[in-house]
């Protein structure tokens, strides 16, 4: 099996880095612009950002917990499922809910787009930009959505496809099908966690969507990671 060049020094604590990197970086461009909608739209995400961070922290914890270790090529290797016992696998249950419940309020998507709600504040952050800077704004949030669903597939659903069929590939015919079923698995987690959930609801003011993290995602959160720590 292939390794990471920096295998073990902190990948799940580098990934959270760079996701709320993005997030940081497009308040700042809200708050250079000088437009008010723009202002309002940073503020409204810089509140979230602050909301939603806790339990996605709490996630990370709970699975170094489990593996003494924050190396993805690490938790891949050993489904989860595999090392928590009956007690610290409801633990990750939960963590997966909670993590299932931040998502699309780390992608900004329905019923999370609260910063840039176009029929409010005409679009937030982005009022003021356009052509080759906006486009990298998008372009960077479609980078993030697809590193949050892999990302969730690696930590909860690293099962292969070779060893649930027993199929016995190798070489590039090993790594084609695996690649096709990782990409499947990120797909049904998107569907789950962003369409499933932005054709549900409708648009959370910023003060319900802060309740809904400080208190329940929170309380999700910290319940599994007890559990897990119990469990270890």
């Amino acid at each position: 099996m292939l390794k990471a060049p920096l295998e073990g020094y902190g990948d799940l604590i580098v990934i959270l880095y760079l996701l709320t990197l993005q997030s940081l970086a497009m308040a700042i461009g809200g708050f250079a612009s000088g437009s008010p909608f723009s202002s309002v739209g940073a503020q409204r995400e810089m509140v979230l950002m602050m909301s939603y961070e806790m339990p996605l922290a709490t996630v990370i914890v709970g699975f170094a917990m489990l593996y003494r270790s924050f190396s993805l090529t690490t938790i891949a290797s050993t489904p989860v499922w595999g090392v928590a016992g009956p007690l610290a696998a409801m633990g990750v249950l939960l963590l997966l809910v909670a993590l299932l419940a931040v998502t699309p309020a780390e992608l900004a998507k329905l019923p999370f787009d609260i910063a840039e709600a176009e029929t409010e504040i005409c679009e937030g952050m982005l009022a003021e930009y356009s052509g080759r800077n906006l486009a990298l704004f998008y372009l960077s949030d479609a980078v993030r959505g697809f590193a949050m669903a892999a990302l969730e597939v690696v930590l909860f659903f690293p099962f292969t496809l070779t060893d649930i069929f027993n199929l016995g590939l190798t070489g590039t015919t090993y790594y084609a099908v695996e690649a096709l079923w990782f990409l499947f698995k990120v797909l049904v987690i998107y569907l789950l966690a962003i369409t499933l959930v932005r054709t549900s609801f409708a648009r959370f003011r910023i003060e319900q969507a802060s309740k809904i993290f400080w208190v329940y995602v929170n309380i999700i959160a910290l319940v599994g990671l007890a559990l897990v720590w119990l469990g270890v």
